[in-house]
């Protein structure tokens, strides 16, 4: 058997799996950016924290 003929779909599986890893992670930073942008907005330090901004 032709070890490169095993190794082609190995390297294809390897590689599907690094760009859905790679979409998760970008997802998760969209989010986590999001988030804070909505904290930022709402003017609070961290999420369920009074505001330390003074009216």
């Amino acid at each position: 058997m032709d070890p490169d003929a095993t190794a082609q779909p190995d390297a294809e599986y390897e590689l599907v799996q690094a760009q859905d890893t790679h979409a998760q992670a970008l997802a998760r930073m969209d989010r986590a950016r999001r988030e804070q942008e909505a904290t930022d907005a709402a003017g609070y330090d961290q999420p369920g924290e009074a505001s330390t901004r003074t009216r």
